[in-house]
């Protein structure tokens, strides 16, 4: 699950956090993790029965939980950008642009970062879509993945 770079270099920020007294932010930032991939899983299996507009839009609020725990995984409890700004711990879209700036830095990474944003958009349109179908929401659950194996889940 941890074979490539992405996962790797995650782990070693936590080893340093490790290292440097932090290990309940670990486990917590751990069981984030869990919960991406759980929510991912049931995002999958529900989309298998899935009939109404309602059910894919429980669906991208599955993937939009999904994300959300996994911009917690890869970022501290207590973010705050360069202007003092603290990221609320549902801000999935600051959170993974902050933790891709520093992974996919450079110009030419320019659309993976906004690859992660639109998944995050993408998400929450499918949650308030009243007309939401199951193309939107494989199409979001897609996104999702890809935006998980992007960030080394």
């Amino acid at each position: 699950m941890c074979g490539d770079a992405r996962c790797r270099l995650v782990l070693m920020l936590l080893l340093g956090d490790v290292q440097m007294g932090r290990q309940s932010e670990v486990a917590v930032r751990g069981e984030h993790w869990v919960r991406a991939s759980d929510s991912i899983r049931s995002a999958a299996a529900a989309l298998s029965s899935a009939v109404s507009s309602d059910d894919c839009q429980a669906i991208g609020l599955r993937c939009r939980e999904a994300l959300c725990s996994l911009a917690q995984a890869v970022t501290p409890q207590n973010l705050a950008l360069e202007d003092g700004t603290t990221v609320s711990a549902t801000d999935s879209k600051r959170r993974l642009d902050v933790f891709l700036a520093a992974a996919a830095a450079g110009s030419s990474r320019g659309e993976v970062r906004a690859f992660a944003k639109h998944s995050v958009n993408l998400s929450s349109m499918l949650v308030h879509k009243r007309t939401a179908t199951l193309w939107d929401a494989r199409l979001c659950l897609c996104a999702t993945e890809a935006t998980a194996e992007i960030v080394g889940l």
